[in-house]
């Protein structure tokens, strides 16, 4: 379970690009989700909430809009593991 796996499946949506297997979702997940029940920041929630929606068997079909923001995203989680130790 690792933060990083968050970032990378975030970036893949900012690319448009399918995400890695399922089990890295998975991880994504609750690494994130883990590491956002000590936070009310926005962005880390608003990651959290859309790998939930990937990793339980949901959809996200981004648009140009959707791919920007996940990038923000992708930038904010990245913040967030190099200030964490591993979970």
């Amino acid at each position: 379970m690792s933060l990083q796996d968050a970032v990378d499946v975030l970036n893949a949506k900012a690319e448009g690009k399918p995400v890695g297997n399922h089990s890295q979702v998975i991880s994504a997940a609750l690494a994130l989700q883990t590491a956002a029940l000590s936070t009310s920041d926005r962005d880390l929630l608003d990651a959290a909430a859309g790998l939930e929606i990937i990793a339980t068997g949901g959809q996200m079909d981004l648009n140009g809009a959707g791919r920007r923001r996940a990038r923000e995203l992708a930038k904010a989680v990245a913040k967030l593991a190099l200030n964490q130790p591993e979970l």
